[in-house]
């Protein structure tokens, strides 16, 4: 019982922690970045485009926001959680837009706080621009809305390309580690 628990909101940190999407502590900045692209950056993914997508996924974040989450997402995401913990190694794929709206609403009912005690984010730019590669890694404080503690460590890698002219990320991939604080 306590391991379906512990999955279910290891499901909802990694809703969480989808490029940012983390509700928070500080009054966020309410003007919404924009991924339009100029003509001559058309068909064409560059870091400060991705770092704009970063930003408003953690702008949405901060508001709760999940309709505006997934307008960063491909109608096809497909994700691929793995979490361990010390008792079970689990994973999980989400497959379209409504399956990943679904954890992210448990999250923001599952979660009553986090601290990031470390977040550090890669982009690498491939194929002349076509897509992209966001690398996250990451250490957090968690505290359930049933009073549990938790440590989690995670890395992550989420594939971005242009859809029908607008940035969205395809897929991600998730390995977490969590562990019972006291």
């Amino acid at each position: 019982m306590l391991i379906n628990r512990l999955l279910s909101v290891c499901l909802a940190i990694f809703a969480l922690n989808i490029l940012g999407a983390e509700p928070a502590t500080t009054q966020p900045n309410n003007e919404p970045p924009t991924t339009e692209f100029s003509p001559e950056q058309e068909g064409q993914i560059t870091e400060a485009a991705v770092q704009e997508l970063i930003d408003g996924i953690k702008l949405a974040g901060a508001n709760k926001n999940v309709d505006e989450i997934i307008q960063y997402f491909a109608p096809f995401i497909n994700s691929r959680v793995t979490i361990k913990t010390d008792a079970v190694t689990e994973t999980i794929e989400l497959n379209g837009i409504e399956e990943h709206r679904a954890y992210m609403e448990n999250a923001y009912q599952t979660i009553q706080s986090s601290e990031a005690l470390f977040d550090d984010f890669q982009i690498n730019i491939l194929s002349g621009g076509e897509m992209a590669k966001v690398y996250r890694t990451r250490r957090v404080n968690i505290t359930t809305t049933e009073g549990k503690r938790l440590l989690v460590v995670s890395d992550s890698e989420s594939r971005l390309a242009l859809i029908d002219g607008k940035l969205q990320i395809v897929s991600i991939e998730e390995t977490a580690e969590v562990d019972l604080r006291p």
